[in-house]
């Protein structure tokens, strides 16, 4: 590999936790005043189906085998449609902040799912990842708001917000299974596909009632960072960064998201950053952690009992 392919895929890597840690603020910037909801999540879906759609003129076709058009279907039902009509709506009732945190529990998600459907075993490691994990989440959904007097959150969006990983959790299941037959461009492009049809009939009123006339330039500048940046532009960096650097290793940067979304926030005055916040935030670091490095740990601990 490359040195330059390796550190550009560096590069994408802090610039797709940065654009995903900029969406929270920037799409609570718009909504639900200009647009609701469900609103936006169809106008995301809608911009990155026309430009995967588009750029896949230009790439190999692929034929879907009849079969698997119901796996892709259910795929789309988990990563393209429900998950996010989870978060955005979750998003207008809670902070940037705190839901830029909760999404990160899609690992522990993952560990738990596969346990129950995948009959996977959870290690010590697993298991401590997940109660610390989920405790810290615990700690920001129930206690931030009292104890920091935010009064942008509530318990209501959190919630909300965490179905969202919950959902994508069952994605990267399914992903397993179509990523061995087709290209992730394709799969892309068909889940979102489905996903119109599927948003379509909570989004398509509070897509025609959007405030239209009074965007300004700068909230048209946000639903267009929100609709082309992070829908298409940080897939494509995310497909080439763990073309050359792996999953493994792009799954840690993720964690950068919520810090880059504090100081976006702090800059931006929006919201603030308290005790609570910041400790549940540093327990769900060390429960994904613990979770998505349950081997390493493991090895490490052998070599320590040996030496």
């Amino acid at each position: 590999m490359d040195k330059m392919d390796k550190n550009r895929a560096f590069g994408a890597a802090i610039l797709t936790a940065l654009a995903y840690g900029g969406t929270y603020p920037i799409a609570k910037s718009i909504m639900p005043e200009l647009i609701k909801p469900y609103g936006l999540t169809l106008a995301r879906v809608l911009g990155a189906t026309a430009l995967f759609w588009l750029i896949s003129l230009w790439k190999p076709k692929e034929k879907v085998k009849l079969s698997d058009f119901f796996l892709l279907f259910v795929t789309s039902l988990c990563g393209a449609s429900l998950n996010m009509l989870f978060l955005f709506k979750g998003l207008s009732y809670t902070s940037s902040i705190n839901a830029s945190i909760i999404v990160l529990l899609a690992p522990l998600f993952v560990s738990i799912n596969s346990f129950i459907f995948l009959r996977e075993k959870l290690g010590i490691f697993k298991v401590a990842g997940l109660i610390i994990g989920l405790s810290g989440s615990v700690m920001i959904i129930w206690m931030s708001r009292d104890i920091d007097g935010v009064v942008n959150s509530s318990i209501k969006g959190d919630l909300l917000v965490m179905g969202s990983p919950f959902l994508y959790s069952i994605y990267l299941l399914l992903m397993g299974k179509l990523v061995q037959r087709y290209h992730l461009l394709t799969i892309t492009k068909w889940s979102l596909l489905f996903g119109i049809f599927i948003i379509a009939p909570f989004g398509y009123r509070e897509l025609l009632d959007a405030q239209w006339d009074k965007f300004s330039f700068s909230e048209y500048g946000g639903l267009l960072y929100v609709v082309v940046i992070t829908s298409f532009l940080v897939v494509l960096m995310t497909l080439y960064a763990i073309k050359y650097i792996g999953a493994s290793v792009f799954s840690v940067f993720m964690y950068l998201q919520p810090i880059f979304t504090i100081f976006i926030v702090s800059f931006m005055d929006m919201e603030a950053l308290g005790f609570i916040k910041i400790t549940g935030m540093v327990l769900v670091f060390i429960g994904c952690y613990f979770v998505t490095n349950e081997d390493t740990l493991i090895n490490k601990t052998k070599m320590k009992s040996i030496c």
